[in-house]
């Protein structure tokens, strides 16, 4: 079996991935302009689909690096890119978006990665192919904006700030009652808001967790549980 013939920009790089291999948006796809700490800038997304995958690399504690669009497939037609590189466990994985399809055409899509699969272990990573669901419950809409209250006050979520409420953080607490709680050890007109995206953070960080936030709208009434 031959190996792929990658692109110069594809073949010359190994992880980690800092930007995307190819930035054109696809016929008829909404664009979602998203920050992603774990990648340190401004991501460019195409579909719900990859705004959702994003979402769970980004939320998920394991993966500590991630690159939106790292490779265009070899020789694809139509052209088709690698949807995430993200660095897991300090493991290497190339995240491709699929949709559910008969079996022939998952046997000619198999054939298609076979050649690929083996020029990504020559480079240490492994290719995981995650089936694009449609969205259900609020999770990509909460996290949406959780993610922004994370990035907006970036800078205050010092360790400090985030031991404070996990000190108080015993039993499950709706996150209205939380920052009343909190709220006098933090000297800032902003206290309110800094301690509610410390909540979010520490659910980011997987060291806590809101159990409705599938279910439900994000709202202060919600309850905030340790993990």
């Amino acid at each position: 079996m031959s190996r792929p013939n990658l692109s110069a920009q594809a073949s010359a790089v190994r992880p980690p991935y800092s930007q995307p291999a190819e930035g054109r948006r696809p016929y008829g796809a909404h664009r979602f302009d998203v920050y992603s700490i774990k990648a340190g800038r401004q991501l460019t997304l195409f579909g719900r689909g990859p705004l959702g995958l994003w979402i769970q690399l980004e939320v998920d504690p394991a993966v500590t690096q991630l690159c939106e669009r790292p490779l265009v497939l070899p020789d694809s037609q139509p052209r088709r890119v690698v949807d995430f590189w993200a660095r897991c466990n300090g493991a290497d994985r190339l995240i491709l978006l699929v949709r559910k399809l008969g079996s022939a055409a998952e046997a000619k899509r198999a054939e298609q990665l076979a050649a690929f699969r083996i020029w990504a272990a020559d480079v240490g990573c492994t290719i995981e192919e995650v089936v694009a669901e449609e969205e259900a419950g609020h999770a990509v809409e909460n996290w949406t904006l959780m993610l922004q209250y994370c990035r907006s006050y970036q800078s205050s979520l010092t360790a400090d700030c985030l031991e404070r409420v996990e000190l108080v953080l015993v039993a499950p607490t709706p996150i209205a009652r939380l920052i009343e709680c909190v709220g006098g050890g933090v000297a800032s007109e902003d206290a309110d808001e800094i301690l509610r995206a410390a909540i979010y953070d520490l659910v980011r960080r997987g060291r806590a967790r809101i159990p409705a936030l599938g279910t439900a709208r994000l709202h202060d009434g919600l309850e905030v549980e340790p993990c």
